[in-house]
């Protein structure tokens, strides 16, 4: 009878908790995604798949590439799944990286495809990369690479989000990634997209901007700046933007004002000493405010409102910016009144 009864409560256990061998061995959980169009459609899968063991506690996992190519995004991903006799579970995806040839057009069409069939969670980090598919997989099984691109998304200044791409009329940036052979893989700005097309790139600084402009907050950002003919990086401190929205006639302006102090700046010689130097922070203020021009005259159009900024129109009035807007003095930098006021550490 005891015998029985610890029998039935084994069975209860390893029922309830979903730790029997054979279901450990063959459930695939997706970490990331690689998408590419070639002459075909391509999909590599990255999963850990558990190896039994006799005590679930001890079970071990094991990175795979699952691999699919077809006609469409359905039959690359059908036959990527296909690849192996276990249950692809997508629900801990944690990132969408978009290759070469897909990032010339259509990164919003697959998004949207993966959405479809929930094989895309919408908080997914989107990134594009420069490796084509087999030098994907190499890397992926060769070296440490994706504990390395975590450690990289989880450092990047500004992140891309499935959400933010699923409607390419409001424009959508993807950050790049650069995997140079034999060394870590390192950030290389972004690219806009505008009818999901890449229509500009926008290096470090400029994506360091931007990441502020979309409301993603940064302790301490760095970014390369021009200082009296030198390259300098330069390090904020709790920097954010300031917005508020004044009537001059019959026309709306947005006053868009950085705040924040300045930690340290450095160029090839050192630290450049800031104390008490008021010419010095007014050249990066400068510097900050060429940057942002170029920002909102490519990120802020008829076409392309990636920072959201109408929105902020129509909150004063949206009579006022729908007037703008039919007249034409809605978008770029003649609507905005930039500034910023920033303090040295």
């Amino acid at each position: 009878m005891k015998r029985w009864l610890m029998c039935v409560l084994l069975g209860m256990t390893l029922w309830l908790t979903g730790c029997s061998q054979g279901e450990i061995g063959n459930k695939m959980i997706v970490k990331a995604m690689y998408l590419d169009k070639m002459h075909e459609y391509v999909a590599h899968l990255v999963v850990l798949q558990a190896e039994p063991s006799a005590d679930a506690g001890d079970a071990k996992e094991q990175l795979r590439v699952l691999t699919g190519e077809g006609e469409s995004w359905f039959e690359a991903l059908e036959q990527a799944q296909k690849s192996c006799t276990g249950t692809v579970f997508h629900g801990q995806n944690e990132m969408l990286l978009i290759g070469p040839n897909l990032q010339q057009e259509g990164v919003s069409l697959a998004a949207n495809f993966l959405v479809s069939i929930d094989s895309g969670r919408p908080n997914m980090q989107v990134w594009g990369i420069d490796l084509s598919g087999q030098d994907f997989v190499n890397a992926v099984l060769e070296t440490d690479f994706m504990h390395n691109l975590r450690q990289l998304s989880e450092e990047t200044q500004l992140k891309s989000f499935l959400y933010q791409i699923l409607q390419p009329e409001k424009g959508f940036v993807l950050p790049l990634i650069s995997c140079p052979e034999e060394q870590l893989p390192r950030t290389e700005g972004l690219s806009l997209y505008i009818k999901d097309k890449p229509v500009a790139h926008w290096d470090q600084a400029k994506a360091t901007l931007a990441a502020l402009l979309m409301g993603q907050s940064q302790s301490s950002p760095s970014f390369e700046l021009e200082l009296s003919g030198e390259t300098v990086q330069i390090q904020l401190s709790d920097p954010r933007f300031v917005y508020g929205v004044k009537q001059e006639g019959e026309k709306l302006v947005l006053d868009l004002r950085l705040v924040g102090r300045i930690s340290s700046v450095t160029g090839t010689q050192g630290v450049v000493e800031l104390l008490q130097d008021d010419a010095t922070v007014q050249q990066l203020e400068q510097g900050i405010a060429q940057q942002m021009d170029w920002l909102i005259q490519q990120g802020f159009s008829e076409e392309c409102d990636v920072f959201s900024l109408k929105a902020r129109f129509a909150n004063y009035s949206v009579t006022g910016m729908q007037r703008m807007k039919q007249q034409g003095t809605l978008f770029g930098t003649s609507c905005i009144d930039f500034s910023s006021e920033l303090k040295i550490l």
